[in-house]
């Protein structure tokens, strides 16, 4: 990854001055160094502040995947944990796959902290594939995100769900 650096728009070709107590052509054309913030932080524009710009953490995309076969199942899979500092917004992706008999009723349900927050139900004709993605609105702290695919009693082979998360915003 190439080095980012900030420069004046105004380039001096003056000589240098003997006298030290001036800022020199060479000094005024030199990078800038930019301070503060730790690794993977972007600088943004923040009117709030007195020099108006402020750190904060590059989004970040997690994901979590399983493949499993058999019956319904009752413990949730792909468990992802997000950990926020301040309110952030999440792209939740959910998707899978599961061959099953056609018509069967396939459920990916999303959880929260344990508390189911969305189903979605697809009807099978012999192979589902769902991908949903929604925007969520999370609260700071650390949180569990899940999934669980349940079927209408049949069972279901060759499946497999991912979870994906990415956090955006202030964290």
């Amino acid at each position: 990854m190439a080095e980012g650096f900030i420069t004046h728009a105004f380039i001096s070709a003056k000589a240098d001055s003997p006298d030290t107590s001036l800022v020199s052509s060479s000094e005024w054309n030199d990078n800038h160094v930019i301070g503060g913030g730790v690794n993977s932080q972007i600088l943004t524009r923040d009117t709030s502040t007195v020099h108006g710009a402020s750190w904060i953490n590059a989004p970040l995309i997690q994901t979590a995947s399983g493949t499993y076969s058999g019956g319904n199942l009752s413990a949730a899979l792909a468990p992802i944990t997000v950990v926020t500092n301040s309110n952030a917004i999440l792209l939740i992706i959910v998707s899978g796959s599961a061959t099953l008999a056609t018509g069967t009723t396939a459920t990916l349900s999303l959880y929260r902290d344990g508390t189911q927050t969305r189903i979605y139900t697809f009807t099978s004709d012999g192979q589902v594939r769902p991908v949903i993605a929604e925007l969520f609105s999370e609260a700071a702290g650390s949180h569990t995100w899940s999934i669980i695919l349940s079927t209408s009693g049949a069972n279901y082979t060759a499946s497999n769900v991912t979870l994906q998360i990415m956090t955006i915003g202030r964290l």
